[in-house]
């Protein structure tokens, strides 16, 4: 069975209630997270709820595995990225942080 690649593109700020729901049990959370679903009549009606916030593509199986697994990847590497100081950032060691 084919897959599709659906890509959220525009924010949904504003939007309806709905929408937004629509979004999120589609797995879509940032402008420009993808995730890939299996093509079925339920994920192509939420599809077309909101139609003008995302974009979707058929992706044949075996790059929709590949596209799954550096998704998780990435979103792993941004989780961690906020478990660190930014780099010159003044922390509880540095004697420059206020007391």
């Amino acid at each position: 069975m084919a897959n599709l690649k659906i890509t959220q593109v525009k924010s949904s700020i504003g939007a309806k209630q709905n929408m937004k729901d629509t979004l999120r049990t589609l797995g879509l959370r940032k402008i420009g997270q993808s995730v890939v679903r299996e093509d079925s009549e339920t994920v192509r009606g939420a599809i077309h709820t909101v139609r003008h916030l995302v974009t979707a593509e058929e992706v044949d199986s075996t790059m929709a595995d590949s596209t799954k697994n550096t998704g998780e990847e990435q979103v792993r590497s941004a989780r961690l990225h906020h478990l660190r100081p930014a780099a010159g950032a003044k922390t509880r060691e540095d004697p420059r942080w206020p007391r």
